[in-house]
């Protein structure tokens, strides 16, 4: 067996090895879009007869974190290797972060974005000896015949009542009056909830061209009620950044209808998922949340974070 090896590389040399061979997060120019947003970042290439795959890392003080500034993050392969050369990059890479004095966090994809790698990911960063975190993530199967038959009976009602109003749904021009619009909504839906806004208005702006974002409103009676904004990741996969309603139109079922169009949209265009995203934080379920994403036909799937402390272990030989 060839040794492997880790180097830094530079951002221009990670995007020739691997452009177009993972997420839109694993790209040199989405990192170098967020690159203020940390103390610096490392861009590793694993390599032994040849190159193997390549992690980005983000560095905040004493911690380096896959992703730092997106939903997940993870390894970089370009193909499908054996467990035994997933596990070699990865404890480089847990070595790499222990040699710098810092603890390393990894979040990886959700299994359906490359259910190989996460698979043998998974088995490696447990038996190394990651602190594991479990989210529940949703996503809806574009590729199922009716999506009306894949709401729920409950749901599918409430979809009906919808369906009776003058909704008016439709996708917004990525301008920055149009973004503002969309994000004004989810501002005022998160506020109303206590959730967090974890990207400002300048961050969507910023963001919007590289990772192919688009924005969709919905409203009634010339009243913007819902909105969305979703995210081009991957090939056959769409990602609900944000979505939700302004406070006061709950009975009139909002959601539901923003739900259906959405699917119907993205369905239309030949997508085979729509990512939903997380409803759990650090692991604890938002029951009212999980139970909206599965009215609405949403499979659940485990979303995996791993936590190395540095000061339980020392760099292998």
């Amino acid at each position: 067996m060839f040794t492997m090896v880790v180097s830094e590389i530079t951002p221009q040399r990670f995007e020739q090895l691997f452009a177009g061979k993972s997420h839109v997060y694993n790209t040199a120019e989405f990192s170098e879009l967020n690159r203020a947003k940390t103390d610096g970042v490392s861009y590793l290439a694993f390599e032994d007869t040849k190159i193997r795959g390549g992690l980005i890392l983000g560095r905040r003080g004493n911690l380096f974190c896959s992703p730092f500034s997106s939903p997940y993050g993870g390894l970089v392969t370009g193909r499908s290797h054996g467990i035994a050369a997933i596990e070699r990059m990865w404890r480089l890479a847990v070595d790499h972060a222990a040699a710098n004095g810092c603890d390393l966090r990894v979040t990886l994809p959700p299994g359906f974005m490359d259910s190989d790698l996460s698979a043998k990911s998974v088995n490696v960063l447990t038996r190394l000896g990651g602190v594991p975190i479990v989210e529940v993530n949703h996503h809806f199967d574009l590729t199922v015949p009716d999506i009306h038959a894949a709401f729920d009976v409950k749901t599918r009602n409430q979809l009906h009542q919808a369906q009776k109003l003058p909704y008016i749904f439709g996708e917004l021009v990525p301008e920055p009056e149009n973004i503002a619009r969309v994000y004004d909504v989810i501002v005022r839906n998160h506020t109303s909830r206590g959730y967090p806004v974890n990207m400002t208005l300048d961050d969507v702006n910023a963001t919007a061209p590289v990772v192919g974002a688009r924005f969709f409103i919905l409203t009634l009676e010339g009243v913007d009620v819902a909105a969305a904004q979703v995210h081009d990741p991957a090939p056959g996969v769409a990602q609900v950044i944000y979505w939700g309603d302004v406070p006061g139109h709950s009975s009139s079922r909002p959601m539901n209808m923003l739900a259906y169009r959405l699917f119907e949209l993205y369905k239309s265009e030949n997508y085979r998922i729509m990512d939903i995203g997380i409803s759990t934080v650090d692991g604890v379920p938002n029951y009212g949340l999980c139970d909206f994403k599965e009215g609405v036909g949403c499979r659940p799937t485990a979303k995996f974070t791993f936590l190395f402390p540095c000061e339980s272990r020392r760099p292998r030989t």
